[in-house]
């Protein structure tokens, strides 16, 4: 969970960068950025781990 705290952390750092050095963010733009890049592969790879566990936490319930 700390992990997933910590990408969102440098999410939000990114986010706040971006406002500041232009006044506003635009989307498309900030989808194409270096750190939306750096951001995305490991927040794919969590959510995706997090819902396999889940998986199988739900095929392991008694029936």
């Amino acid at each position: 969970m700390e992990q997933l705290w910590d990408m969102f952390d440098e999410l939000l750092n990114a986010v706040i960068t971006a406002i500041s050095e232009s006044g506003t963010i635009d989307i498309r733009f900030f989808k194409i950025s270096p750190e939306y890049a750096y951001l995305e592969e490991p927040f794919e790879a969590s959510f995706l781990g997090n819902q396999f566990l889940v998986e199988i936490m739900l095929l392991n319930l008694p029936k």
